[in-house]
């Protein structure tokens, strides 16, 4: 199971592959925020990926537009910053979430 590792508090969890990161860290009780429920709308749960983003799902379309309003789009080959709802890992990657509650 991979293993993600958050760098605001410096604590790592293993995640379930099929499921997103917003949900494995809510399941893991890690304080992010979010008010869409997933949905790609709100854009609060942004994290930025510091290391494994080769490991990560392709950038979709509705994740691309949420980023480049929230002045975020990079090129998918350089991209540093997801949506954590929209985002699944299948290794080992370490992150800071940007807008950390804790």
């Amino acid at each position: 199971m991979p293993k993600v590792k958050i760098s605001n508090n410096d604590e790592t969890i293993d995640i379930n592959p099929m499921v997103s990161f917003l949900n494995n860290l809510l399941i893991n009780n890690i304080p992010i925020e979010t008010i869409c429920g997933g949905r790609a709308i709100c854009g609060k749960c942004v994290v930025k990926i510091l290391r494994g983003k080769e490991y990560l799902s392709s950038l979709k379309e509705i994740e691309s537009m949420r980023l480049k309003s929230l002045n975020l789009d990079v090129p998918e080959d350089k991209a540093v910053y997801r949506l954590a709802c929209q985002t699944h890992t299948r290794r080992d990657i370490t992150i800071e979430i940007i807008n950390f509650k804790g």
